[in-house]
């Protein structure tokens, strides 16, 4: 498609109701596809922006470098227009439940939130800082965020975020799921991805296995010889009985 730009596009949202895209990048760069062609619009900044996100199509927000956040909610026609949200640090996604329910993530554990009507910052348990790439919830009060070195955290509706296990030490990248208890992250290493399979247990599967199972976790997981869960005994068929983060590598993965 025709972008009418040659600047990096960095993340994409759109609605189907609205039957609008958004597309942010390098350079401050905005762009909106409506009725059949991609248009740019007033960002009214020109530091790099890296995720995008709405609730509808005119209430959309951007954030970026420099603590950046850029709001679009129709009012100016074609133009976005500034908020602040108490940071400085590189901000590397946005994501919400609602118009006015808000999470964003950056660099140094940076988390804010937008409810009320003004922003707040968050902290993580333990002290703990990684810069976080992305984050993805399945309600307001039941957050994932992931970041640098394998970090996974969760945000369960009160006080800070907790630190998760987790099975890899490469950063994460992205994180998306279809509930709190099946979610995905990838990362770094392009063969591998991680997803929860159990709030309390972790299992890694070694290389040369082939798992096959219900990605609900309440069906029968069966593992080819020289594959390893949990130990060595347990391959052939496993029943589980949690949902847990699984770290796959080489791995044929298939629903049955």
């Amino acid at each position: 498609m025709t972008s009418g730009t040659t600047n990096n596009l960095n993340d994409v949202w759109g609605s189907v109701s609205d039957n609008v895209v958004y597309a942010v990048g390098n350079g401050g760069t905005i762009l909106r596809y409506r009725d059949g062609a991609w248009s740019s619009m007033e960002s009214l900044t020109s530091v790099q922006l890296n995720a995008v996100w709405g609730s509808s199509g005119s209430a959309v927000y951007a954030v970026g470098a420099e603590g950046t956040i850029r709001w679009y909610d129709g009012s100016v026609p074609g133009t976005w227009t500034g908020m602040g949200g108490g940071t400085t640090v590189v901000l590397n996604d946005v994501w919400g439940s609602s118009a006015t329910d808000i999470f964003f993530v950056g660099d140094a554990g940076t988390i804010g939130r937008f409810e009320n009507g003004g922003w707040s910052s968050m902290s993580i348990g333990g002290g703990a800082s990684p810069d976080l790439m992305a984050l993805w919830g399945a309600t307001p009060s039941d957050v994932f965020a992931v970041g640098e070195q394998g970090a996974i955290i969760r945000y369960l509706g009160s006080g800070s975020w907790t630190q998760m296990s987790s099975p890899s030490t490469n950063n994460l990248n992205g994180v998306w799921g279809s509930s709190s208890s099946n979610a995905y992250a990838v990362g770094d290493n392009a063969e591998d991805f991680v997803f929860l399979q159990s709030l309390t247990e972790w299992v890694d599967l070694q290389p040369n296995g082939e798992f096959h199972g219900s990605l609900a976790g309440s069906g029968t997981v069966e593992l080819s010889s020289g594959s390893e869960l949990m130990s060595p005994e347990d391959a052939g068929d496993v029943n589980f009985p949690r949902y847990r983060w699984m770290n796959i590598e080489t791995y044929v993965i298939d629903q049955l």
